[in-house]
């Protein structure tokens, strides 16, 4: 049989690889807050651009009230609007008796 000798942890090594593990630890945390930040920079840009562009036709009333259409000033969401009320009624009309008779 070999005789092979096993290295000994000793507390200098060890040390030495916490301190490494926590240098690490350090670096990926300042580049995932780094990538955070820029990621969220970037998606407040964005909203900030919509929100900016969109207002006019956000404060118009006619936005609400009218059907779509070709026309953009003239273009609406009421459609979209009836056809979201009818899914949740038709949706509920069904969840509930079951919810309920479960």
């Amino acid at each position: 049989m070999v005789n092979a000798e096993v290295p000994q942890a000793t507390l200098p090594n060890l040390t030495g690889i916490v301190d490494a593990n926590r240098r690490t630890d350090l670096v990926m945390a300042g580049i995932g807050i780094s990538v955070l930040i820029v990621a969220m920079s970037l998606l407040a840009a964005v909203v900030i651009d919509l929100i900016v562009g969109g207002w006019p036709r956000l404060i118009n009333p006619d936005f609400y009230l009218n059907f779509p259409s070709r026309h953009p000033l003239q273009a609406g969401i009421v459609s979209a609007w009836v056809g979201t009320i009818l899914v949740m009624l038709v949706t509920a009309g069904i969840a509930i008796p079951l919810g309920v008779g479960a």
